[in-house]
């Protein structure tokens, strides 16, 4: 996936276009690893030479001056797949290169209120919650002796290894159309759910079929754990990364636009707002 600064840089290019003619893309031959290529990023090939002398020039490790070609190679295959004409090659890598470290060197420097920090630390947060599938041996339709007959056989089977299904199939056909089964999304202990069934479920230190039959007004349960999802309680740290990188967003972000608004100054150019709000919504999922 693309990082940040390769689709900002796509998005100011895109926003860029206006509604010039589409440029067809050169056909070019896809790299192959091996030998002096180290890398390929969408069929670009990435060669030892340039990553040194990439590293040499920006003071960079190796590994990140891979990483920094990987998202030029990217940006330059994006580009002409949108049939946008980019001058030359040394212009889009200059390019490239000005916004990409302008991204990644931004220095964030912000205010944190209380107020914040007690907003992000309940978006961390999550209490436990559980998932379950079960079957449903109603009230109607079975005398209560029989549905405890029922309730009992498919219990023992599911205890013995069968999956819900499987046990329900065996049943009688007539009877198994009357058993329902359900796979409940995940929730927690203060759902509207009946007590015995949320005890019972709660009540589980693992996942696999609820030791005991459960009976609520609906009829009796036969339940399996599928899930537990376990409760986050977000450190001080936790928060305040949080809270940083929300800003550090904010801050390309109002990086960005100041440089499509000079853009459209210098040149005159119509910017694609929509194209613009597409790709920085992309980057806050």
């Amino acid at each position: 996936m693309m990082r940040w600064g390769v689709m900002a840089v796509v998005a100011v290019l895109i926003a860029c276009s206006g509604g010039s003619a589409e440029v067809q893309a050169p056909e070019r031959e896809r790299a192959t690893l091996g030998g002096d290529i180290l890398a390929t990023a969408d069929g670009v090939g990435i060669h030892r030479d340039s990553i040194t002398r990439l590293a040499e020039e920006h003071s960079l490790d190796p590994e990140e001056a891979l990483h920094r070609l990987e998202d030029e190679a990217l940006l330059h295959a994006e580009a002409e797949r949108r049939g946008l004409a980019i001058p030359n090659f040394e212009v889009r890598q200059a390019a490239v290169q000005f916004w990409l470290q302008r991204f990644a060197q931004t220095p964030v420097t912000t205010e944190i209120t209380d107020a914040e920090r007690e907003s992000a630390r309940a978006q961390l947060t999550r209490v436990e919650r559980r998932r379950v599938s079960h079957l449903l041996i109603p009230n109607e339709g079975f005398t209560p002796v029989r549905q405890g007959e029922l309730a009992s056989r498919l219990h023992r089977a599911v205890l013995g290894g069968a999956t819900l299904e499987e046990a329900r199939g065996a049943l009688p056909e007539q009877e198994a159309a009357r058993v329902r089964f359900e796979a409940l999304p995940p929730f927690s202990r203060g759902e509207q759910i009946e007590a015995p069934f949320l005890n019972a479920v709660f009540a589980a230190t693992s996942v696999g079929p609820i030791e005991e039959r459960v009976e609520t007004s609906y009829g009796q349960h036969v339940i399996f754990l599928q899930e537990i999802i376990e409760a986050r309680n977000p450190s001080a740290e936790d928060v305040e990364t949080a809270l940083l990188e929300r800003a550090r967003a904010a801050e390309h972000h109002r990086l960005l636009q100041l440089r499509l608004s000079e853009l459209s100054a210098e040149t005159g150019v119509e910017l694609r707002e929509e194209a613009i709000t597409e790709a920085l919504a992309r980057d806050l999922e």
